[in-house]
C-alpha cells in the first residue's frame, strides 16, 4: 500500500531529525511491554430479598451465534424487583438473594436494548442467556480503503448496510438508522487494485463542509457517529470545537512530517491507559497495547485542550514524526444536541491488520456505548 510505502521515507526523515539509524524503525514508540494479567471482573449483585431465595446468574451475548461474544458493562435490571447491575468481563452478572418468582429482565447497553421476560428464580441457582436481536442496531457505514468496522459489526452479527459518502447528503436516508460509521480512508478510491503509488491521499474537505449539517442534526437526534483515524476531517468540519487535533485545525495536507495538520503518527506498539470503565471491563484490565502498523496515522490535540464535554476513553504516549508527543488520547467521545443528545465516537486506531484481539475486543465494545 502506498502508506507502507512511505515507511521508508519517513525512516529517512526521522533519522535525519533525531540521529536515529535507518533501520530503527521510525520512533514508534518501541516495544511496548506486554500488558499485565488479565483483572477479569465480575458482576455480583446481592438483591437482599428476604424469605425463599435463590440465585439467578444472567449472561449477555451479542447476536452471532457463532462467536457468541459476551456484552460487558451491560446494565441488567429485575423488573419488579428492582435489582440492578452491570454484567463483568464474561458478560454475565450473578444475582444473589433473590425472591423465588417469575420475573422479566431488562437489559440496556448504550442505546440498544431487550426485554426477557418469563425468568424463574428457583430457590437454587437459575441462568439464563440474554442474546441482542441482530435489528437491535441498524448501522449504516461508509467503507474505507484502509478500515473496515463493518467487520466488527459482522462479528458481533448487528445489522449493517453499506452506503457511499454521497449518501451522507440524504438526510432522510440517514434518518433511518442508529448509527452511521466512516471508515478510514472513505476519501480514497476502494478499489483495491488500483495501486497504491498512484492513490491520493487528499481528505475531501468540500464534502465534509457540505455534510456537516447532515451529520450535526444526525447526531443531535440521539443517534452515534463513529470515524477512524483518517475520517477525522468530518468530525473536525461536522464538530469543530468538541476534539483538537494536533496541528491547527485547519490545514489537511499530505506532506510527509507536516505539523500544521494531523496525519503524523509514527508506526509501533505503543502502551496504553483505558480511561473508561465500560472498555476497561470488556477487556478485563486498565491497560494495553496498541499496535499501528502504519505511519501517518491521526494524532489527537493534548489531554488538557479537548472540548467541554469530550471525553478521552484511552490514552498513551505517542511518538510523530520522531518525537515524543507526551500523552494523547487515542479514543474519544463527545455528546452533541440538546433534547437527546447523541455520540460522536473517533478512534485514532481502527481494523485493518493492524489491529490485536484486545484491539478488537475495545472496538466491540466502543461502538455500542
Amino acid at each position: 500500500m502506498w502508506r507502507e510505502c512511505m515507511h521508508l521515507a519517513r525512516l529517512v526523515v526521522i533519522a535525519a531529525s533525531v540521529g536515529l539509524a535507518a533501520c530503527g524503525g521510525g520512533g514508534g514508540g518501541g516495544d511496548a511491554p506486554p500488558p499485565s494479567g488479565p483483572l477479569i471482573y465480575s458482576g455480583v449483585v446481592n438483591c437482599a430479598g428476604s424469605g425463599a431465595t435463590g440465585t439467578l446468574v444472567a449472561t449477555v451475548l451479542a447476536p452471532n451465534t457463532a462467536t457468541n461474544i459476551p456484552i460487558a458493562a451491560a446494565d441488567v435490571t429485575i423488573q419488579g424487583n428492582g435489582c440492578t447491575g452491570k454484567t463483568g468481563t464474561l458478560g454475565t452478572i450473578q444475582f444473589q438473594n433473590v425472591p423465588t418468582g417469575v420475573y422479566t429482565l431488562s437489559v440496556n447497553k448504550g442505546f440498544i436494548n431487550l426485554t426477557q421476560p418469563g425468568v424463574t428464580v428457583s430457590a437454587t441457582s437459575s441462568a439464563v442467556t440474554l442474546r441482542f436481536s441482530a435489528t437491535a442496531l441498524q448501522a449504516a457505514v461508509v467503507p474505507g480503503r484502509y478500515d473496515a468496522v463493518e467487520a466488527v459489526l459482522d462479528r458481533l452479527g448487528f445489522s449493517r448496510t453499506l452506503i457511499t459518502k454521497a449518501d451522507l447528503n440524504n438526510a432522510t436516508l440517514l434518518a433511518g438508522y442508529d448509527m452511521i460509521f466512516l471508515n478510514c480512508g472513505m476519501d480514497q478510491p476502494l478499489d483495491l487494485t488500483i495501486p497504491e503509488s498512484s492513490v491520493s491521499r487528499s481528505l475531501d474537505v468540500t464534502w465534509a463542509n457540505t455534510i456537516a449539517v447532515n451529520l450535526q442534526n444526525f447526531v443531535a437526534a440521539g443517534k452515534r457517529l463513529y470515524a477512524s483515524d483518517w475520517a477525522y476531517v468530518y468530525v473536525e468540519k461536522a464538530f469543530p470545537a468538541a476534539i483538537d487535533f494536533f496541528g491547527d485545525d485547519t490545514s489537511f495536507g499530505d506532506t510527509v512530517c507536516d505539523e500544521t495538520q494531523a496525519r503524523i503518527g509514527d508506526f509501533g506498539t505503543y502502551s496504553a491507559s483505558i480511561l473508561d470503565s465500560s472498555l476497561a471491563t470488556a477487556l478485563g484490565r486498565t491497560s494495553m497495547s496498541v499496535n499501528f502498523d502504519l505511519n501517518d496515522w491521526v494524532v489527537p490535540g493534548r489531554l488538557d485542550t479537548q472540548g467541554a464535554g469530550t471525553t478521552n476513553l484511552i490514552s498513551g504516549d505517542v511518538v510523530a514524526c520522531g518525537v515524543s508527543r507526551g500523552t494523547r488520547p487515542l479514543q474519544l467521545v463527545f455528546p452533541h444536541g440538546t433534547a437527546t443528545p447523541g455520540k460522536v465516537i473517533y478512534t485514532s486506531f481502527h481494523t485493518e491488520a493492524q489491529a490485536t484481539a484486545d484491539m478488537d475486543r475495545i472496538l466491540e465494545d466502543l461502538i455500542l456505548q
